[in-house]
């Protein structure tokens, strides 16, 4: 990278104008710190950072992507969307961010229960994240708000120290730290 070179298997070297792009959902910062990551590397990858919040913290972006996501699916075509479809995307909370955006709205187009795309045709894990959208009589509840519930009461039990919250959950820290990832979960303040 530091060259711009790359080197030829056989022998010999070859010039290159590139520009790396990387992604991650992990902080490069306390990778580098906790040795998971070479310092000169993220050095070099660090010339200009670009932080993109998960989904679930900018919904005004979901109904354009879905939109974009829906006529990529359709071949390039318009697909009709009942607008209660977009209300619905908007209050889910996206673990999966983007890529799971995508791959919903695929899998709406292709098993859609008609031209339009309505409320039948989003999966029930979506629709129970939204008010409302229980059948008369019938409960919902969401496993993810559930989970992150109890990460953030622990947290706070624990004055957001992560190695005794993770005791606390009987959990390894890594996997505390992913959920917090995950959740969007951040200490206050």
């Amino acid at each position: 990278l530091e060259e711009k070179q790359v080197d030829v298997v056989g022998g010999g070297t070859i010039a290159v104008d590139v520009r790396i792009i990387a992604a991650t959902h992990e902080s490069p910062e306390r990778l580098t710190k906790e040795g998971r990551m070479r310092e000169d590397l993220y050095y070099r990858l660090s010339v200009v950072r670009i932080d993109i919040p998960p989904l679930r913290e900018r919904t005004e972006d979901i109904r354009p992507l879905a939109e974009h996501f829906f006529g990529a699916a359709a071949g390039g075509g318009s697909v009709e969307v009942d607008e209660a479809v977009f209300e619905t995307l908007r209050r889910y909370a996206w673990p999966g961010n983007v890529r799971e955006l995508r791959n919903l709205c695929e899998r709406m187009v292709i098993l859609r229960s008609s031209s339009k795309i309505g409320l039948e045709d989003v999966p029930r894990h979506v629709r129970g994240s939204s008010p409302g959208a229980a059948a008369p009589g019938e409960e919902k509840i969401s496993l993810h708000e559930i989970e992150k519930q109890i990460i953030v009461e622990a947290l706070e039990k624990n004055g957001w120290n992560q190695s005794k919250t993770a005791r606390y959950l009987d959990i390894p820290r890594h996997v505390l730290l992913y959920r917090m990832e995950k959740f969007g979960i951040r200490k206050p303040g």
